[in-house]
């Protein structure tokens, strides 16, 4: 499935993807093979961001820094 999202993130431009799930960890893990699939290298630290809410809920403070981090535009290969 990664494969699948890493071809769909090579053919576009501009876009951004969101990894939702329960394990923080595996889906990092996930999210940091993209760019070395679809793009010959790893990621920079500002290609993904990780939020963990505590308590399993999310917050309007983790809302805002995904909004900014999406507004950020991201190196260009």
């Amino acid at each position: 499935m990664i494969e699948k999202i890493a071809n769909f993130v090579k053919n576009s431009e501009g876009v951004s993807i969101a990894l939702v799930g329960i394990d923080p960890f595996y889906l990092k893990d996930q999210a940091m093979r993209i760019p070395e699939i679809a793009e010959g290298f790893p990621p920079a630290v500002s290609d993904y961001i990780v939020i963990d809410p505590k308590g399993g809920d999310i917050g309007i403070d983790e809302i805002r820094d995904i909004e900014s981090f999406f507004f950020i535009p991201r190196r260009l290969h």
